[in-house]
């Protein structure tokens, strides 16, 4: 039959034939949180991504000093290598 939640709380697990497929354990404190019968999977993040991708993100502030540093060191290593040219 179809797989149920455990009747009391403890340790469980789910096999198919003699191979485990899950361990867990489990605790309700409330019988109504037992009952899987009309349980589903919802996505409750559909559309909310960008938005929570947009508070919990913060703009460096630092990237164009990080810039010129990169260039400075480009530049400082093209001039100490001779330029570039043929010796």
């Amino acid at each position: 039959g179809p797989p149920r939640a455990p009747a009391a709380p403890g340790v469980f697990e789910v096999a198919q034939g003699t191979r485990p497929l899950l361990a867990g354990a489990a605790h309700f404190a409330d019988a109504r949180e037992a009952d899987f019968r009309d349980a589903a999977s919802a996505d409750t993040l559909a559309g909310k991504t960008r938005r929570l991708a947009e508070r919990n993100t913060r703009q460096d502030t630092l990237w164009p000093v990080f810039a010129l540093l990169l260039g400075a060191v480009l530049l400082a290593n093209w001039v100490l290598t001779g330029g570039g040219g043929a010796p």
